[in-house]
């Protein structure tokens, strides 16, 4: 059996697993390439074969099974500026809240005080929110999107946008997707990363402050020239204007770092950033949360971290001083963390539920209106899974499914016209 060969200017090997790896010439690749090379058996590769595959080749592994899994990461609660989404156990996803955009994809532009469905039952996997607009992945790995898409966030080019889902691509290789204010950021299962959108201050990570109507792919480097893409990406996730991702297990951000948000300082100064760069932070990490100015992260063993802005003391260390540099949150062990516009919301490794920074439009869920400058339990349940923040609201979810929201356009403050503030209540019934 063949084990190696090479082509004019790349090799392919095969390992004894079966998998067929290929490094050499570097082109762009397309979110499409997967269903390029797809066409050739794996595992019956031949000279010829690989030399039909070279001018697709990029250093990178190309496998049947992706590396990152065959399946979306599971992601079903979103918050955007005015608005909420969620996903049932069953794949059907709905949304509420403002529509003036078409964000809510029901194919009107009609504010919905409780949650419609959008689509067929079945379809859907993951989604996130921007301000006013939204994308959503489906089981079968296609990317959707819809909403505003006047800085090009919805990934269609120019345009309007639209009220309804309109895809993205036509690859079925995403993994898991994330949105800022305006731009948008999405991940393949074989640890690509592609951006789009807004990017007045580099939030895109294309070496530059154009908006990119169209998805371009995240590349690592010191300039646009010797950049090449990099499938090392685990994670994804966005805050108003800068994005944060997980490579390799670390810390890696760009965009707009005036307050600190990104966790980088240069000289004592804090630098905007136009590509990827390492926060320098030490050890394994799990996850990474970026809100409107400021950004949290969450170790391996379960230690929480925080940096950025902290006028409303969203970063739970007990001041409102802002901080560039990453600061421990007190001793706990968490288990997931959101950050909202200027405020902070964390699930402990017990179930419990907690919130912390401003609290003006009762995103918090404490009757006190008051901000909260270190971690404050919310309620005495112990059964809380999942989280999410927007602006000014906060939805969580529990163990047996049930979906809840409080804050600035909730439920019920849809409901009374828009003028009232909610401390909560089950939307998903």
């Amino acid at each position: 059996e063949l084990a190696v060969a090479a082509g004019n200017d790349f090799i392919a090997a095969r390992a004894r697993d079966g998998r067929v790896w290929i490094w050499g010439t570097m082109v762009e690749p397309s979110p499409d390439l997967r269903a390029a090379t797809d066409a050739v058996a794996l595992d019956e590769v031949s000279l010829q074969q690989m030399a039909a595959l070279e001018q697709q080749a990029v250093a990178a592994i190309v496998e049947e099974t992706s590396r990152l899994g065959d399946q979306p990461l599971a992601q079903v609660l979103a918050a955007g500026e005015r608005h909420g989404a969620f996903i049932r156990p069953d794949g059907s996803l709905w949304a509420w809240g403002a529509n003036d955009a078409g964000q809510l994809g029901d194919g009107t532009r009609q504010a919905r005080p409780r949650p419609v469905r959008i689509g067929a039952p079945g379809l859907w996997a993951a989604v996130a929110a921007g301000d006013r607009h939204t994308t959503a992945i489906r089981r079968d790995g296609t990317l959707w999107s819809w909403g505003d898409n006047a800085l090009g966030q919805t990934g269609q080019g120019g345009g309007m946008g639209s009220p309804k889902p309109m895809q993205v691509g036509t690859g079925q290789t995403w993994f898991a997707v994330a949105c800022g204010a305006g731009h948008t950021l999405a991940l393949q299962r074989n640890g690509y990363l592609w951006a789009w959108g807004w990017n007045r201050a580099g939030q895109v990570g294309s070496f530059g402050t154009e908006n990119a109507p169209l998805p371009v792919p995240v590349c690592i480097g010191s300039d646009a020239r010797s950049a090449v893409p990099d499938r090392a990406w685990d994670r994804v996730a966005a805050g108003r204007e800068h994005s944060v991702a997980l490579r390799r297990g670390g810390v890696w951000g760009w965009g707009l770092n005036e307050t600190g948000q990104l966790g980088i300082l240069i000289h004592g100064k804090t630098p905007n950033r136009y590509s990827p760069a390492p926060v320098g932070l030490p050890g394994t990490w799990r996850q990474v949360a970026p809100g409107g100015a400021h950004t949290l992260a969450l170790q391996e063993d379960g230690a929480l971290w925080g940096w950025g802005d902290n006028a409303s003391g969203q970063l739970g260390t007990g001041t409102t001083e802002a901080s560039p540099k990453p600061l421990q949150i007190g001793q706990a062990r968490w288990k997931a963390v959101a950050a909202g516009g200027a405020h902070s919301v964390g699930i402990r490794q017990d179930g419990t539920l907690w919130a912390w920074g401003r609290n003006a439009e009762g995103q918090l869920g404490y009757l006190t209106m008051a901000d909260e400058h270190e971690p404050l339990r919310i309620d005495a349940s112990t059964d809380w899974v999942g989280i999410a923040a927007g602006r000014s609201h906060t939805m969580a979810v529990k163990a047996d499914g049930s979906i809840w929201a409080w804050g600035r356009w909730s439920v019920s403050e849809l409901e009374s016209g828009g003028g009232a503030i909610s401390f909560g209540g089950r939307i998903d019934e």
